[in-house]
């Protein structure tokens, strides 16, 4: 009996082993930093990561939005762990320096959605196709505040997501003092999204 249950938990996937795909980590700087030299005819707004399978297919998609203070390298080896298992992963840096105002935050992420439909298929690998179908948003702290706040209807994007991952999402300090826009209305059902949802915390 015991070397039946070791034998099934030897075959229980674990969350922090690769997914089946070779990766390619990939950097593009926004418009503003872009030479007339560049290759890339529409270059993004904001400057990204990208993480995606090196392997032909087509892949669904994830925006991924940094933490307070933080930069979007930072989040190299987990982009490329999501990527490894069949995701295109793009990660743009919001900002250079931040005040308490997440309205930044929030209007990158929109320039950076918007522009995906027209630019990513640029510095993709030839044979790797996005889903623009599947679309997530996933946001770590503040980037979780800008994440919810983007699908809450705070500002429009051209392309609907289909999906939302809050990690350790914050809404500024405390109740009462929250950094604008405020997302946590404290009114019952003010979260009620048609999509699915989940945030993984601490707390």
């Amino acid at each position: 009996m015991a070397s039946a249950s070791a034998s099934a938990n030897d075959t229980t996937k674990n969350v922090f082993d690769d997914g089946k795909y070779q990766t390619v980590l990939l950097k593009a700087e926004s418009g503003s930093c872009c030479s007339k030299s560049s290759k890339v005819p529409v270059p993004p707004p904001r400057p990204l990561l990208i993480a995606t399978p090196s392997e032909a297919g087509e892949f669904p998609l994830l925006v991924f939005l940094h933490g307070y203070l933080l930069c979007n390298s930072f989040y190299s080896q987990l982009i490329q762990h999501i990527a490894s298992h069949g995701f295109i992963v793009i990660a743009p840096k919001l900002y250079t320096l931040a005040g308490s105002n997440a309205n930044v935050d929030i209007n990158s992420t929109v320039a950076t959605t918007n522009w995906i439909s027209e630019g990513l298929h640029y510095l993709l690998p030839q044979h790797v196709q996005p889903n623009m179908r599947k679309l997530g948003l996933v946001g770590h702290s503040r980037g979780g505040k800008a994440a919810f706040a983007l699908v809450l209807q705070k500002a429009a994007t051209s392309l609907k997501f289909s999906a939302l991952i809050g990690i350790d999402p914050v809404d500024g300090i405390c109740r009462g003092l929250q950094t604008p826009p405020p997302v946590l209305t404290y009114v019952p059902h003010s979260f009620d999204l048609d999509m699915p949802a989940m945030v993984i915390g601490t707390e």
